[in-house]
């Protein structure tokens, strides 16, 4: 664990950041070389602002970078990163997003015992966060806010119109067209779907795949506005699967 020093230059920095901040600018940018110190230069704004701080990062090197020198040397701070990052705790061998839980169906959760929930909840109580721009951007879509944060500090900054680029693509190819095809069957295996989900589900993939396969270059923006509002119709049924467990005590999923 590195030591979370008071550095003369990370302090006068931050002094400097923070005097700006309260007398009315919104963005502050700051350049500086690499290892000059800017992961404790963020702690420095954060402690010389008093202000609620969400810290974002472009990868997870980083963001453990930030855990490292700041999370555990500080008790009001807490990180988050993707469920990728955690290991399932009804499975080893699985991480939350492998093992398709949900905060509401798992039992782990409402224990408090699921790493990645149990930081998530933790996020809406901590004073200084640390997280990166993927896990963000997936919970605005989700319908969260950043309303909480007073101030967000933005590393590599240079790269957020590449990272929202990365985010925001979707790729499509023959082999996804073709697992369609096969959703049917999937489909049935389901046993906490009612008959009409089932059979909105069929023909929601039906119009998925034609969709995809008649999208050009005309018709893009079109298209692909329907392909959202598809991908949004599916979901809404499949987000019913998994709260209802079957004799077994599994959760029954598609495919």
């Amino acid at each position: 664990m590195s030591e979370l020093k008071q550095i003369p230059e990370q302090i006068d920095v931050g002094t400097r950041v923070a005097n700006a901040l309260n007398n009315g600018k919104d963005v502050v940018i700051i350049d500086a070389p690499t290892g000059w110190g800017k992961t404790g230069l963020a702690y420095q704004i954060y402690n010389q602002t008093g202000k609620r701080t969400l810290i974002l990062n472009n990868n997870n090197v980083l963001v453990n970078q930030y855990i490292d020198l700041i999370e555990n040397n500080a008790p009001e701070c807490v990180s988050c990163k993707g469920k990728n990052n955690y290991v399932c705790g009804r499975d080893s061998t699985m991480t939350p997003a492998s093992s398709r839980c949900t905060k509401k169906s798992c039992p782990l959760t409402r224990m408090g015992k699921c790493e990645y929930y149990r930081r998530r909840e933790l996020m809406e109580l901590k004073k200084l966060v640390i997280s990166n721009y993927q896990l963000i951007f997936s919970l605005l879509d989700a319908g969260a806010e950043l309303s909480q944060y007073d101030l967000i500090i933005c590393d590599e900054c240079h790269n957020i119109e590449n990272i929202i680029v990365d985010y925001a693509t979707v790729m499509i190819s023959i082999k996804i067209c073709e697992d369609i095809d096969s959703y049917n069957s999937s489909v049935k295996r389901v046993k906490t779907l009612s008959k009409t989900d089932k059979d909105d589900l069929i023909e929601y993939a039906k119009e998925l795949k034609q969709t995809v396969l008649c999208t050009n270059a005309k018709n893009y923006i079109e298209k692909f506005n329907k392909f959202y509002s598809i991908i949004i119709k599916i979901s809404e049924i499949v987000s019913g699967i998994g709260t209802k467990e079957n004799d077994h005590g599994y959760n029954d999923y598609l495919d």
